[in-house]
Order: structure tokens, then C-alpha cells, then sequence
């Protein structure tokens, strides 16, 4: 194991102890379309209880910045947005609320399933506008990437 490996392992254990975990279990999640990884962290709280936070692993501390800010922005605006309960800006890590659903449309596809007439779907649909529709109305004070079609045309 390189010398950066066993720095990054050990500024991780550091960040887990000093939030209360110690005993814990790593398992590697999909992640968004940034350089950023993700993990789920599992331990035991004092009571014996399976808990599970998200760790966020990002070095770029601009971005650690944009995240933490969308989701104060987010929350703000009241749009459900889970809750970055530490951070270790120095070491890139953040520690976020484990919401426990891989993705939207896993959410979909279990709602066709137990609703043989879709309305369970035109639900989070809705829901789903209505925070589209929220974020658009919503005034922000930062400068944010533009991700418009032109900015992508060859």
C-alpha cells in the first residue's frame, strides 16, 4: 500500500471516529456524473441499530463548496435534500444522510409494479415537476456551470 493510500485511509478513520463511528463496513455506490465517489458507510449505533450514512470523497474544495451551497439552497426553497451531517474539507470527505433509494427510477419501476393503474406514478411525477418548477423560480447567488444544449454542440 502506497504512502497516499494509507494518508487517505487514515484521514478517513479519523473523520468516521471523530463523528462517533467506529466499527464500520464500506460498500463502493453508484455515483452521480461527477468525479466524485460515494460509499455507504454501515455500523452499529450504541443500541445495536444498523445505521448508514453516505460518505462523499471529493478533493476539489470548490466543488465540496457548490455542493454544500445547492443543498442549503435546496433545503431553503424547501425541496427534500439529504443532510450533510460533517465535513472534512481539508481531506475532501463529507458524511450525508443515507436516503436509502438508489434512484428515481428504481422508485418508478417498484411503483408500476404495486400500482396496476399508474396513479401511484403521476404522483412522484407531480412531485417531481413541482420541485423542477420550484428550483426554476428560485433566485441563486452563485455562478454555476452552464450546462446548456450549446455549451455541448460540436
Amino acid at each position: 500500500m502506497n504512502t497516499d493510500v494509507k494518508e487517505k485511509n487514515s484521514s478517513l478513520i479519523q473523520f468516521l471516529n471523530d463523528n462517533n463511528i467506529f466499527e464500520f463496513k464500506r460498500q463502493k455506490i453508484l455515483g452521480d456524473a461527477s468525479h466524485r465517489l460515494y460509499e455507504r458507510i454501515i455500523y452499529s449505533d450504541d443500541k445495536g441499530n444498523d445505521k448508514s450514512y453516505i460518505l462523499m470523497l471529493d478533493k476539489d474544495l470548490e466543488q465540496i463548496n457548490r455542493f454544500k451551497y445547492i443543498g442549503e439552497f435546496l433545503y431553503n426553497i424547501n425541496i427534500s435534500v439529504p443532510k450533510i451531517y460533517a465535513t472534512d474539507e481539508q481531506n475532501g470527505l463529507l458524511l450525508i444522510e443515507d436516503l436509502k433509494v438508489d434512484s428515481f427510477s428504481l422508485i418508478l419501476a417498484g411503483a408500476s409494479i404495486l400500482s396496476k393503474n399508474n396513479a401511484v406514478n403521476r404522483k412522484l411525477y407531480r412531485y417531481a415537476i413541482a420541485a423542477i418548477s420550484k428550483m426554476q423560480r428560485a433566485k441563486i447567488s452563485i455562478k454555476l456551470e452552464d450546462f446548456s444544449k450549446d455549451k455541448y454542440k460540436e
